[in-house]
């Protein structure tokens, strides 16, 4: 591909890249090829700087189809290879891409000289064909993926090192949700007695924190008012708990306490000293001359002198003092000077000076009269002039920016810092008082101010911090009981492994001082500094004489266990020598830090030297756009990406100047030009193709970093910035050149840092400036408004409920519904190709041609928030026939399909209930009318109503309850719903796709809750309704989006997409900037600070909290910020056409004037809609526009840039704008087509709105539900006609002896319950579950078949390696030499600290398990695996828990897919064959030669009658000793049979991979055998009983597909089972 010249910047692989990459411009191509650049170049800062890790000698196998001699030793290659470079993205679908566009690039090269030439991409770097099969087969197990599953990665291996007790499966975000609510209640209800102790720490409360914790959740309680507020706020704090922890950071001391020094410090952080200078300097200028005016009047202000405590007392002793040297007494000192001279502090209605005088507020005298009384009369005007000029300068000082900020400040550090001067001793009410601790009752004071002080802001931060780490332990232990784990505990795990964090495991034997060093790592996670001071401080521990006590004893395993740790760590550093990060803006504070912790020092062996001089060894790329972060809702925190940039920038500098490495021949790095990895090399050889004027530029071995790009010069910081390693992208390939020229002038404004509150802060994404790419250039753009009026359209209201309702009509302003209507007939006209209109001022039309027609896809619809726009635009789409959906369509139980069937859930699990049986009969399942509802419901006594149903129904109804009815005894929900959706008219009321799914998924739902919580239909019904009820647990409807229908999503869902036209929905809601959640929850939490607002008190005397108050405005700014920044997002996903819609409020059409509209800016709140006015009608000043309608009356008046500020309304002509729209000044692309009415698309004035109104689709439904020729022809929504199932091996013997069983778990969710089973009693003798242990305290039986299995698993010998010879084909990992550990004592204490339960007796346990492994290693498999030759075979390769995936296809006799109807049952199909998907895994698969043939032979491990080994006396027990393959006793022919369906498996899924093989290369699959634990003997199948086994193996995978399949099963037993 043709790189651009910022993109080439991008590959230096010789430097750390940090690429801004705005709005389409291509980072994904850069990306990959920066990736293929590591992969290729020899000679790069990796490869010259850090050690090779340990690589795989060969491969084999997968892509390898080359001859061996066209493949390259890899522990020879000098570049990087795919397992050494890191690449993340921000999900799973973009690594999928990632890889898949790796995999496509890395074939299209061929080794040849350098061409890049379209077909013909040649590379002489590239070796050989058979080296890129190497690179393609490496690349299937790179680190290529999300940083979560990075991070998994990473941690797996090491988990039973790290105390893990979490379980294996991934928590979902219903269960998620479900843990965190059942963490909260039992945070509320756990007792504060400390006789009740123990109950928390059983909880999950950490012990050592117990007590506090439980102090700081009733402290809290105690300034809450409900149980609600309580909840809403433990909810807050458990889904921003990482912003909770980086603030933590900023203010916590090394005792883990809030200091007060660092907490205020964080606040005086947001504001710039300058600004404190310059305003407390003002101030103080202005008051001294305050002061001066009134003592040169003294005479008159205060002959007798002022008396002290009064306000003139307080300011002149201020004055006199002037202000301090200190940042945070001066913000005292300012806030005392207002509390002086303004009417209320904390209040947005502040008043300086009013009337020109001091405040008379409260009982605070202002000591002086008023200087009214002053005589003679131009003395008085003088005095009067001086004091007004005095006023007027602090009024323009207050409400400047600066002033704003500074006030702010001021405010909290007089509330937080406030003591009572003596001057206010005579006051009844001091001016501002403190709340008491502890907190009374009720407020003890009457002051105009009660606030909080730093001490008690203090205690509720501590409480907050505390509440967090109670819920946390909370939340661990349910999530262990429940056997789940969620992407926040492999962070946490991966904390403790790469040692950011003491590890939990080693807190029980650590000493405190070295888990608090551990603890408190520093701001620079990729240092060791923290480890070190550890180490020395462990020496120090040592030297101490009274360290020899019982606390310390173990300081050596101490020491050794650290060292183990730190070396483990330098370990997994050294496997990565590059990292990529794309989507970076996105990252969380903790993510940040964990993947930094990688990039310090690495494991250095001797011989290669010492470690690079610098803090980040491997070499680092990160990819983002501040911009496009708009994820702050999942902790994502934009600064990173910025505080990241300049770390890069200062580490490249450093590198440059400190490393020799960088700059010796042949050189890396200059100080003004990258160099060009592609053709640098001294070797490289080019094709003279590529030596044209126009690929020269590709080719040059260095690129300065002062190359243009096209037209645009870079300035001197650009280029700094390019040679320290930030690069900019700013070709944008999507947008057309008119629409992106526009879209430049709005960002510009929108970014600009005047609309910052706190300009110092790090959150606010700067403006960058886009190139259209060569293929755009030349391409306008179309920019159009729908703008809906908001008076009424008709003249008179239309009472005709026939007629489609019209939003515009007198009777209805709803916004909504107006943007709703117009969007989608700007949808239709767009699909059919239909021009527009647009009106003259003066009621003229004037027709717009339409360029050309589109496809539905070719449209996109975002919206800010779905919550109230979402519904009425999809209604209004498929009104007008345009097919649509939506990403997510809101909860799945608020949607009327689901509502009815919850309805009837909830009836069946109550039928007394009265309110679920108004629910159902008012349901579209029965449609009672009121008269009938109320009959129906008339008896008083307990009743019921399932059964009185029947009485109030249509016959083919009552069938339908009756059906309802006789199901309930079997508990089968999932039918009752089937049959429901079937013969009801639930789906003639909601004839939709979407309807369809959502019924999917609400039976999802029900598997889901049966199996985790039973399938009791009472506790099915509650779950349900507690989903419903708490809407921070809700389901989601998730819509599975069509490829030819509108789309319609959120603006966070449309990262990474584009489309030909995009519409942007209600750009002027508050909804975007609200802060209505914020103050309901009741706390704030950002990575700077966190807050809560209590209220211990009534309303009225409700205290002022500083730092909430100041987490509120950072809060809002950051909302702000992020707000923008989703502006951006959205209108940059447009290729050629961008609609903007929504109108502010009270938006009027005007005749003879045109669209009047109200122009109100709100600095706190604005909205999306305003921000882009706003951008028009700066740009349009700067063009200075004399014309413009965007323009206030004054702004080009003055030479300054005008104030974004509410103004007088703005007329807009739609016809003018349609040809000059003062948008760009480029003739190109300058009109704005505005649209106000939906009369705008009816380009046939006469043409009739051909919709059904509301009324006639009701009539219309009921008229298809009553038309018995119309239900016969429904496309009943069926969920089980497949002919594919699935069926996992350990329920072939399920399907064969007890079908019953089978059949209530896959069609009623059962899985518990016990069917008499058909088998004997020396059969089931041999389910190990079954077998019960001869002491309570050792392991069940299943845990030690777990045990047993593992450690074969792990330890198992492999002599392939020793043994030598033709291994036809095998993998290398089957081939790789291992010595047998089976009884390695280390490997046994590894897997039993991984697996064996606590409170188990270790040493017997330990016991029968050295037995049964001795005895395995003594039999044949142990001898074999050991290398010796038995019988002519040895071992050639072999591979434990060996994964499979097996179809098998066979044909079946004809099953009837039929279903129950009111009528009968109903043939729906039949089906003759069916696909049997099955997967699982063999415990050993044994490859073996003889005689020059090879064989392989599946071998099941099992540890029947274990606990027998203590004693000898199990009936195996009795061919113990004995070398014979085939069994000798019952016993074992018992054992045999009891396996043989899963062995005959497992030789079929070795036959077909082995018949897939070329015949050259096949193995013969031998006779399949069992491993006997107990004994160590290896059983061979009988040739008879194999043969069997196979054979019932065909008859059961009939048997199962007729079950899963057939409505109907044919087996006598069976159906009396289900009947009854």
């Amino acid at each position: 591909m043709t790189l651009n010249i910022a993109q080439r910047l991008a590959l230096n692989l010789d430097s750390h890249i940090a690429i801004d990459a705005g709005a389409g411009t291509g980072k994904t191509s850069t990306v990959v090829e920066r990736v293929i650049e590591h992969y290729l170049c020899e000679d790069q800062r990796a490869t010259r700087l850090l050690p090779t890790p340990e690589r795989p000698t060969n491969l084999d196998g997968g892509f390898l189809i080359s001859a061996g001699s066209e493949r390259i030793n890899l522990e020879d290659w000098k570049g990087l290879l795919p397992n050494e470079v890191v690449l993340l993205t921000f999900t799973n679908l973009a690594a999928d891409e990632m890889r898949d566009r790796l995999r496509r690039r890395i074939s299209e090269i061929t080794y040849g000289s350098f061409s890049r030439n379209k077909g013909n991409d040649e590379d002489f770097r590239a070796k050989s064909h058979g080296f890129i099969e190497q690179l393609l087969m490496l690349l299937e197990d790179a680190p290529i993926g999300t940083i979560d599953s990075f991070f998994n990665q990473i941690v797996t291996p090491y988990r039973s090192i790290l105390d893990d007790k979490l379980g294996t499966e991934l928590v979902s975000d219903f269960q998620r949700n479900n843990i965190n609510n059942q963490a909260i209640n039992t945070m509320w209800r756990l007792s504060s007695s400390k006789s009740r102790v123990g109950d928390a720490i059983d909880a999950g409360i950490p012990p050592d924190l117990v007590e506090q914790i439980l102090e700081s959740r009733d402290r809290i309680a105690e300034q809450f008012s409900s149980h609600t507020s309580i909840t809403n706020l433990l909810n807050s704090i458990i889904s921003k708990s990482l912003f909770i922890e980086e603030a933590e950071r900023r203010i916590k001391n090394e005792n883990g306490q809030i200091d007060s020094k660092l907490l205020i410090s964080t606040i005086i952080s947001s504001i710039e000293e300058q600004d404190i200078e310059f305003f407390s300097n003002e101030l103080y200028s202005q008051i001294f001359t305050y002061c001066q005016i009134i003592r040169s009047h003294i005479t008159f202000f205060a002959p007798n002198g002022w008396n002290r405590g009064t306000r003139i007392s307080h300011l002149t002793d201020l004055s006199d003092l002037g202000p301090p040297e200190d940042e945070w007494e001066k913000l005292v000192w300012i806030g005392k000077v207002m509390l002086s001279i303004s009417n209320i502090l904390f209040s947005n209605k502040l008043t300086i000076f009013p009337n020109n005088k001091l405040p008379n507020y409260g009982d605070w005298d202002p000591g002086i009269p008023s200087w009214s009384g002053i005589k003679p009369k131009s003395t008085k005007d003088l005095v009067k002039n001086k004091i007004i000029d005095c006023v007027d300068s602090i009024k323009r000082l207050c409400n400047s920016e600066i002033g704003k900020r500074v006030l702010h400040h001021s405010e909290l550090a007089l509330i937080l810092d406030y003591s009572d001067p003596n001057y206010q001793s005579n006051l009844e009410n001091p001016i501002i008082s403190h709340v008491p601790e502890p907190i009374t009752e009720r407020s003890p004071y009457k002051s105009p101010i009660i606030g909080y002080n730093l001490n008690s802001e203090i205690t509720n931060m501590n409480d907050i911090m505390l509440i967090l780490k109670g819920l946390k332990g909370i939340i661990s232990n349910i999530k262990r009981r429940s056997e789940v784990h969620d992407y926040s505990d492999i962070s946490a795990l991966l904390s403790e492994l790469l040692l950011d964090k003491c590890p939990n495991i080693c807190r029980a034997f650590y000493p405190p001082e070295i888990i608090s060093i551990l603890d408190n790592s520093n701001n620079e996670p990729w240092n060791d500094n923290h480890i070190n001071l550890a180490f020395s401080t462990l020496e120090e521990i040592e030297k101490i004489k009274e360290s020899r006590t019982i606390r310390f004893s173990k300081l050596r395993e101490v020491r050794q266990d650290l060292e183990n740790r730190y070396n483990l760590l330098k370990q997994i550093r050294r496997r990565y020598r590059a990292f990529i990060i794309d989507e970076a803006q996105d990252n969380s504070p903790q993510q940040w830090r964990l993947l930094s912790r990688l990039w310090g020092p690495r494991k250095i062996h001797d011989h290669e030297g010492n470690n690079p001089d610098t803090d980040w060894e491997p070499t680092i790329c990160f990819v983002g756009d501040m911009k496009q972060s708009i994820y702050a809702f999942r902790q994502a925190e934009v600064s990173g990406f910025r505080k990241f940039s300049k770390i890069l920038r200062n580490i490249n500098n450093e590198e440059f100047s400190n490393i020799s490495e960088l700059t010796r021949k042949p050189v890396l790095r200059s100080i003004d030009a990258s160099r060009n990895s592609l053709v640098s090399d001294n070797f490289s050889i080019i094709r003279a193709s590529e030596l044209t004027f126009s690929n020269s530029k590709q080719i040059e071995k260095w690129i300065p970093f002062n190359s243009p790009e096209g037209d645009y010069f870079p300035t001197e910081n650009e280029i700094k910035r390019r040679s320290e390693g930030l690069i900019s992208l700013q070709v944008n390939y999507r947008t057309s050149a008119g629409l992106l020229k526009v879209m430049n002038n709005w960002w510009e404004d929108i970014f600009s840092p005047r609309h910052r509150f706190f300009p110092k802060s790090d959150y606010y994404a700067d403006f960058q400036n886009l190139f259209p790419s060569e293929s755009n250039k030349d391409k306008p753009g179309i920019i159009e408004w729908i703008c809906p009026q908001q008076n009424s359209v008709e003249d008179k209201e239309n009472l005709d409920l026939y007629s489609y309702y019209d939003p515009f009509s007198i009777q209805s302003k709803n916004s909504i519904e107006r943007q709703a209507i117009m969007i989608s007939k700007r949808v239709k006209s767009l699909i059919s190709g239909k021009s527009t209109r647009v009106m003259d001022k003066d009621g003229i039309w004037k027709e717009i041609p339409q360029n050309e027609k589109l496809d539905f896809s070719d449209i996109l619809i975002l919206m800010a928030s779905r919550s109230k726009l979402r519904d009425p635009i999809i209604r209004h789409l498929r009104d007008q026939g345009i097919p649509a959906q939506a990403d997510r369509e809101g909860p799945l139980l608020s949607r009327q399909v689901i509502s009815d069937l919850d309805g009837l859930i909830q009836l069946l699990a109550r039928p007394h209930s009265r309110n679920a049986a108004a629910w159902v009969a008012r349901s579209t399942l029965i449609g009672m009318t009121d008269f009938q509802l109320q009959d129906f419901l008339k008896p008083k006594e307990k009743t019921n109503f399932l059964s009185r149903l029947r009485e109030f129904t249509s016959d083919r109804q009552r069938k339908l309850v009756e059906r309802w009815i006789s199901q309930i005894p079997s508990g089968n929900l999932i039918q009752i719903i089937e049959d429901t959706v079937d013969y009801s008219d639930i789906l003639i009321a909601n004839n939709d796709d979407s309807s369809f799914l959502d019924i999917s998924e609400f039976i999802e739902l029900i598997e889901h809750i049966s199996s985790n919580f039973g399938g009791d239909k009472i506790v099915i019904a509650d779950k349900i309704r507690e989903i419903r009820e708490q809407t921070n647990i809700s389901a989601e409807s998730k819509i599975i989006t069509n490829k030819n229908c509108v789309r319609l999503m959120s603006i966070h869902a449309s990262k990474g997409l584009e489309s030909k036209v995009v519409i942007l929905a209600d750009l002027f809601s508050d909804r975007q900037v609200s802060m209505t959640l914020e103050n309901r929850n009741k706390i704030i939490i950002s990575p700077e600070i966190f807050a809560v607002n209590p209220n211990p008190w009534s309303a009225s005397e409700k205290p002022i909290s500083a730092i909430w108050k100041h987490a509120r405005q950072i809060h809002s700014s950051r909302k702000d910020a992020e707000a923008r920044r989703l502006l951006y997002v959205a209108a940059t996903r447009a290729q050629n056409q961008l609609i903007i819609v929504g109108s502010p409020k009270n938006t009027e059409w005007v005749q003879g004037k045109g669209l009047e509209i109200p122009w109100k800016y709100s600095k706190s709140r604005t909205q999306l809609g305003q921000m882009w006015i706003e951008a028009i009608r700066q740009s349009s000043w700067k063009r200075k526009e004399i014309s413009s309608p965007w323009l206030q009356p004054n702004d080009l008046e003055f030479p300054t840039q005008p104030k974004s500020e509410s103004g007088t309304n703005i007329l807009i002509n739609p016809s003018e704008l349609s040809t000059n729209g003062f948008i760009s000044g480029d003739k190109t692309t300058n009109s704005l087509i505005v649209y106000h009415k939906h009369e705008c698309f009816n380009t046939d004035i006469k043409a009739p709105i051909d919709i059904d109104s509301p009324l006639t689709n009701h009539i219309n439904i009921n008229k298809r539900a009553h038309d018995t020729q119309t239900k016969e022809n429904i496309n009943h929504f069926n969920f089980s006609s497949q002919s594919r199932i699935t069926l996992a091996p350990h329920k072939l013997s399920t399907v064969d002896r007890n079908p019953e069983a089978y059949f209530m778990e896959i069609k009623g969710g059962v899985t518990n319950l016990l069917y008499p089973d058909n088998s004997d009693i020396s059969t089931k003798e041999w389910d190990e579950k079954m077998e019960i242990n001869p002491q309570s305290n050792l392991p069940d039986s299943s845990t030690l078949g777990l045990i047993i299995h593992r450690i074969i698993e792990l330890g198992i010998g492999n002599p392939s390696n020793v043994i030598g010879g033709p291994f036809q084909d095998l993998p290398a990992t089957w081939t790789q030499f291992s010595p047998n550990r089976l009884l390695d004592e280390k490997l046994l204490s590894t897997v039993f600290d991984e697996l064996m339960p606590l409170g188990i007796d270790y040493e017997v346990s330990k016991t029968i398990i050295n037995k049964i492994l001795n005895r395995i290693s003594s039999g044949i498999v142990g001898r074999l695996t050991s290398g010796e030759n038995i019988d002519h075979h040895s071992v050639d390769g072999l591979r434990t828990e060996f994964p499979f995936f097996f179809t098998n296809h066979i044909q079946v006799p004809p099953i009837t897919r039929s279903r129950w109807t009111p009528s009968g049952r109903e043939t729906v199909r039949n089906i003759n064959s069916v696909k049997i998907d099955m997967s699982g895994s063999i415990d050993l698969v044994l490859c073996t030669q003889s005689n020059s043939k090879s064989y392989i032979r599946p071998i099941d491990l099992k540890t029947s009658q274990a606990f027998s080994v203590l004693d000898d006396s199990g009936s195996l027990m009795e061919t113990f000793g004995s070398n014979e393959t085939t069994p000798l006793n019952q016993a074992e022919y018992d054992l045999l049979m009891a396996h043989s369906l899963q062995l005959a498996l497992y030789h079929s899924v070795l036959e077909k991979i082995e018949k897939n093989k070329p015949e050259n290369k096949r193995r013969e699959v031998v006779l399949p055998g069992l491993l006997v634990g107990v004994t160590g003997r290896l059983l061979i199948y009988p040739e008879e009983m194999f043969n069997d086994a196979r054979s019932r193996l065909e008859n059961i995978f009939i048997k199962a597909a007729k079950i899963y399949l057939s409505s109907v099963v044919d087996d006598k037993t069976l159906n009396r089972r289900i009947l009854e």
